[in-house]
């Protein structure tokens, strides 16, 4: 019996805990877009080698082998650099930014172009099969 008692209490704290997390959960998603009306960019330049200019930023970005994109959008990994004479992108010593970009976000076109952009990258970075 006092097993049960146990089982019972231990279940509806559970619950409990289960509740309290769902709605700080919630309440961390509403106060996170609270206020955020401006859009984080108006435009977004990318050349084939990845090299990201954003009309919102003075510095320019390198995108990184390790960005992706699935159907839900993209994960951007890309380290700060400054555009040089000969418009090359030298990366400065710092830590990689994030960014994540919702797929509905940009167009059909932006979307093909960025993917294949990302798709080249992650392929420069394979090594040769050696095997074969």
């Amino acid at each position: 019996m006092v097993s049960l008692v146990a089982l019972v209490s231990f279940s509806f704290h559970y619950v409990i805990a289960q509740s309290l997390a769902i709605v700080s959960t919630i309440f961390a998603g509403i106060f996170v877009t609270i206020d955020n009306d401006e859009p984080f960019t108006q435009s977004i330049i990318i050349s084939t080698t990845g090299a990201l200019c954003l009309d919102n930023d003075k510095v320019n970005y390198q995108l990184l082998a390790t960005s992706r994109f699935s159907f839900i959008g993209f994960w951007l990994v890309m380290l700060p650099g400054n555009t040089t004479n000969n418009r090359q992108i030298t990366t400065i010593q710092s830590s990689p930014k994030r960014l994540f970009i919702f797929k509905d976000s940009v167009s059909k076109q932006d979307f093909s172009r960025l993917a294949r952009v990302i798709k080249q990258l992650g392929e420069t970075t394979k090594l040769p099969n050696t095997f074969s």
